[in-house]
């Protein structure tokens, strides 16, 4: 017969730490396998190519245009867009030949495009590429993003019209 006051028989020192210690032991492995496939999935992301991710020769042709304006060359601008080119401003609608002198020489000489992050490109021609940029204009700091319309133009890939949003 137990009586009310025995004690129970204690356990030994080995048995009470081993469930903590076991416990502790899948806690850091569980953790483990999850970091490694957070890390695997983050790597795969950033390698796995966007189905709106520019092609080489459009990202060519996106910083040749950028080069273009920020060096103020009406000559290279033209190069590269079509005849019917039209810049939009918001302000109003520019045609290629006034825009490249308004780069060369007119309002738009101080004009710098610095652009943010990665380009957009969606369809197969023609296709629209949009890109954030950061636009110093005199003294006035403005954040924008660019809508292009791209051709192919006898095997050339040239800007077709630009629309210009301010943030």
């Amino acid at each position: 017969m137990t009586i009310l006051t025995d004690r129970p028989a204690s356990r030994s020192d080995e048995v009470i730490l081993r469930r903590p210690v076991r416990a502790l032991t899948i806690t850091v492995a569980v953790l483990v396998v999850a970091l490694l496939g957070l890390g695997a999935w983050a790597v795969y992301d950033y390698a796995a190519e966007r189905d709106s991710a520019v092609t080489g020769e459009m990202q060519t042709l996106l910083d040749d245009y950028t080069t273009a304006w920020n060096n103020h060359d009406g000559e290279a601008f033209l190069a590269l867009v079509t005849s019917d080119y039209t810049f939009d401003s918001g302000i109003g609608v520019t045609p290629a030949e006034s825009q490249a002198l308004a780069l060369e020489s007119g309002p738009l000489s101080d004009f710098i495009v610095e652009i943010l992050g990665e380009p957009i490109m969606v369809g197969d021609g023609p296709w629209i590429v949009a890109q954030a940029n950061h636009v110093t204009f005199g003294s006035t700091d403005q954040l924008g993003m660019s809508l292009l319309v791209v051709v192919d133009e006898g095997g050339e890939l040239k800007v077709a019209s630009h629309v210009w949003d301010l943030s």
